[in-house]
């Protein structure tokens, strides 16, 4: 999953990983399902076992090494050896050779390749321009192919055009920068959209890389475009489309690939694709109800279980008890509207559980500080002995109580996380595409014309087609954010002001 150099293009800090929802993007929007997969910046192998999950997942008639040749080059011997044997776990054969891809072609793969992955090393320096073997490389265009900028990016994208064969497909991550360099680079990227090979471009954000927060782009190239799209390209502005997974790492949902992928295939013609979708949204969040409901019925069922087993129970559990009896059930046929009604419903039960044990608990602390206050004589009279028995059953009884409830609120923290996001993804495609057809969606996506592009000077910058459009999160609370904000302002002033004070109160 990542290509590291040595002299010619060490990636500066280190070598990047690719993130794995990048590949399953790349892997869905070229879908990958027959003949030569090329590789050549193959680190360790993470394009060729996605490809076989792909495999898998859509019902192929073939086995993955009956589907597929595999064909990877790698410079670095410990990634060599590493995308050996990652083939080899997951039961891929293929043909992994250790070589330097800006200074060789091992395979002879030019013209022949189906598919082409690959997430190389982004501006990579001190290219050997001079060498013969880069002169004279037929993997570059003829006029225009030696980039005169210290860079290796437009080496690469040229060599994935040239690896394809007459129907191919190419998907790759590349810098941010490559879709607006200009001077040389400018002259290669407009003698690749004059072929009407550029299929897509789709920009992505921050903070999906492991070691770096850059953005970057992921360009989809087809030699096999139907011809009323060769003069299109599909603009896809990613940027405010992600799944945050900690403070430091974004990446794609389930449901957000889900989308980008009916989006592309929309593009392509199929008619049906954004409907489809709709379905497979509606189906998955079914399911992850049903988890999520199972797991809250199961919480409800070990809580009585619980109380049952205490018979001398003196405390109002009432209202516990009304919760408990509560049981959930889930329509499959759930529609979009039901679906985000449930955020509510699985939000309370787990909270109003732990509300009412927390009152109880209360009151139970209260009892105890009362009996503690006592005097010994008292303390020793009978029915206070009781008493303390008694309080301590209950002590135990919501210790077993707490202990249920976090369990359960541990496994439903995820699952819940996951629905919502879930939910959210699936209102995302309904209300962009009303009527389950594609149209352009300002700040999103949109088809471009060949013309438009030259007007642009050659840029493939989706951000320049799609516009901007500014999005509310409806899970988020801006109003109190807001005064959140206000109030940390005026404690800040409030330092300073005391601060300059106390300055300024200094005679020297």
């Amino acid at each position: 999953m990542k290509f590291s150099m040595d002299g010619a293009g060490a990636q500066e800090g280190g070598e990047f990983f690719t993130p794995p929802s990048l590949v399953q993007l790349i892997v869905n929007l070229i879908q990958p399902d027959h003949g030569v997969i090329h590789d050549p910046a193959c680190g360790s192998g993470g394009m060729f076992v996605q490809t076989g999950h792909f495999i898998e997942e859509h019902n192929i008639d073939k086995s993955i090494n009956e589907a597929i040749t595999c064909y990877g080059t790698e410079l670095k011997s410990n990634n060599n050896r590493l995308a050996k044997m990652n083939l080899a776990i997951h039961g891929i054969e293929g043909k992994i050779i250790e070589s330097n891809s800006f200074y060789s072609d091992p395979h002879a793969l030019v013209g022949k390749c189906d598919y082409v992955m690959a997430n190389p090393p982004f501006n990579v320096k001190k290219v050997d321009k001079k060498k013969d073997y880069v002169k004279n490389d037929v993997r570059l265009f003829d006029d225009v192919g030696i980039p005169k900028a210290d860079n290796g990016n437009y080496l690469w994208i040229q060599y994935f055009y040239h690896y394809l064969n007459e129907q191919g497909r190419a998907g790759f991550v590349m810098a941010s920068s490559a879709t607006d360099a200009g001077n040389t680079e400018k002259a290669i990227r407009q003698k690749l959209i004059e072929t009407g090979a550029v299929d897509c471009i789709v920009a992505v954000g921050n903070n999906f890389f492991y070691t770096r927060s850059l953005p970057c782009h992921v360009w989809f190239l087809d030699k096999g475009k139907k011809p009323e799209n060769k003069d299109k390209i599909l603009m896809i502005d990613a940027r405010n489309t992600f799944h945050v997974v900690n403070n430091t790492i974004n990446d794609f949902s389930p449901g957000q690939l889900l989308n980008f992928n009916a989006i592309m295939e929309a593009y392509r013609g199929d008619r049906a694709v954004i409907a489809n979708a709709n379905q497979q949204h509606q189906k998955a969040t079914v399911e992850l109800a049903q988890a999520i409901a199972l797991e809250i019925n199961q919480l409800k069922t070990d809580c009585q279980s619980i109380l049952s087993t205490h018979k001398t129970i003196t405390f109002d559990f009432s209202a516990v008890l009304n919760e408990l009896a509560n049981t959930i059930n889930i329509d499959i046929n759930l529609d979009y509207e039901d679906s985000h009604k449930l955020i509510g419903i699985f939000d309370n039960p787990v909270e109003l559980l732990a509300m009412q044990v927390e009152k109880i608990q209360v009151q139970l602390d209260e009892d105890k500080k009362v009996l503690a206050a006592l005097d010994k004589k008292s303390q020793s009279m009978e029915d206070n002995k009781a008493k303390k028995r008694l309080l301590t059953e209950h002590s135990k009884l919501l210790r077993a109580l707490i202990a249920t409830i976090t369990s359960h609120q541990k496994e439903l923290k995820e699952t819940l996380s996951n629905y919502k996001q879930q939910v959210k993804d699936w209102h995302s495609l309904l209300e962009n595409f009303p009527g389950n057809q594609y149209q352009d969606i300002e700040g999103l996506c949109k088809i471009v014309g060949r013309e438009e592009v030259i007007e642009n000077d050659y840029s493939l910058t989706p951000g320049r087609y799609v516009g901007y459009s500014i999005q509310f999160d409806e899970d988020f609370d801006y109003k109190n954010r807001i005064n959140d904000i206000h109030k940390e302002l005026n404690d800040l002033n409030n330092e300073a002001n005391s601060l300059m004070t106390s300055i300024q109160g200094i005679n020297i």
